[in-house]
C-alpha cells in the first residue's frame, strides 16, 4: 500500500500471537522491546531463549554476555557426557553405521530425521537473531556486540549438537 506506515491486520495479529521476543530494526518493525522509538513495517520474532536474551532492551552488559555463555557451557557439558560415554568412544573397533537388523536401521533413519529437524530449527533461530543484528538499531550500545556473541555461540552449539547427535545415532548398535 502506498505510503501506509501502519501494519496490516495480519501483521498485528501475528505480533499478538507470537510467544517470542520481537526486535525492531532501522525503520522496520520487529517490536518494542529492543528499540521502542523505531517505526514499523516488518516483524522478526526472536525465540525465547538465552541467546536472544542478549539483545533485549533493559538487560545489562554482563547478563547479556554471560547468559549465552552459561547456556553454551551447560550444553557443552551435557554433550560431553553423551559423547564420551563408553558406548561411543573408539575402543579399537569401528562402530558400523549400518546394523544387521532392518528395524534398527529404520530407527536410525528416524533418529537422524529428528536430529536434522532439531538442528534446522536451532539454525533458524540463529538466523533470525543474525538478521535482526544486521538491520537493527539497538537502544543499548553493547546490544550489537552481545548479539553477535550470542549468534556465534548458538551456531557453534548447533554444530556441536549435530556432530554428537549424528555420532550417537549412527553408532548405536
Amino acid at each position: 500500500r502506498g505510503g501506509d506506515t501502519e501494519p496490516d491486520e495480519s501483521t498485528s495479529l501475528l505480533g499478538q500471537l507470537s510467544p517470542g521476543w520481537k526486535a525492531r530494526t532501522s525503520g522496520r518493525r520487529m517490536s518494542g522491546q529492543i528499540c521502542p522509538s523505531c517505526s514499523s513495517q516488518e516483524v522478526i520474532d526472536l525465540e525465547l531463549d538465552t541467546y536472544a536474551f542478549a539483545v533485549v532492551r533493559g538487560v545489562g552488559v554482563w547478563p547479556a554476555l554471560l547468559l549465552p555463555l552459561a547456556s553454551a557451557l551447560v550444553q557443552t557439558t551435557v554433550l560431553s557426557s553423551f559423547a564420551l560415554t563408553n558406548d561411543f568412544v573408539f575402543e579399537g573397533a569401528w562402530l558400523e553405521p549400518r546394523s544387521r537388523s532392518t528395524r534398527v536401521n529404520f530407527m536410525k533413519c528416524v533418529g537422524l530425521c529428528m536430529v536434522l529437524f532439531k538442528i534446522s530449527t536451532e539454525l533458524e533461530h540463529a538466523m533470525r537473531l543474525c538478521t535482526s543484528l544486521k538491520v537493527g538499531e539497538f537502544a543499548a550500545w553493547y546490544a550489537l556486540y552481545s548479539g553477535w556473541w550470542a549468534v556465534v555461540l548458538q551456531y557453534a552449539m548447533s554444530m556441536s549438537v549435530l556432530f554428537v547427535a549424528v555420532s550417537v545415532v549412527i553408532g548405536a548398535q
